[in-house]
């Protein structure tokens, strides 16, 4: 409800707090004056809150026929189970065996690859983990 009041020809707007439905759900959006002096719903800019994580994992040391295995690089992808695209970490320490993850607080998936000197990746590891 907009509230107007007049004081020496001066007119000041009273901001409220207004519910919205989006597909039955209720949002309360504050309100607030643009540069025009229009009111508009607005979305106060929140961060999301971070937490950590360390994935570890036991390196291989011999390639699918048994030979000895040269590691170039870890190909880390993850995303938050929520979310449909992943987040790609190239780990080019060929001796890493975990990787300390900051990111939103929430459940992941993960996948990991090994890549070997010649290029080639490793089966698919994949692996779900929550960031507190």
């Amino acid at each position: 409800m907009k509230k107007w009041f007049f004081l020496a020809s001066l007119i000041v707007y009273s901001a409220s707090v207004y519910a919205l439905t989006f597909s039955g759900s209720s949002v309360e959006l504050p309100l607030r004056i643009n540069e025009d002096g229009d009111s508009e719903f607005y979305i106060p800019d929140v961060a999301p809150t971070l937490g950590t994580a360390t994935i570890g994992w036991t390196s291989p040391t011999l390639d699918s026929e048994g030979n000895p295995l040269t590691i170039d690089r870890f190909e880390l992808q993850y995303r938050l189970t929520t979310d449909p695209a992943y987040t790609t970490v190239v780990i080019s320490d060929e001796a890493a065996t975990s990787y300390e993850l900051t990111a939103e607080v929430g459940s992941y998936d993960g996948i990991l690859w090994v890549i070997d000197a010649t290029g080639y990746y490793s089966q698919v590891s994949t692996f779900s983990f929550t960031v507190n």
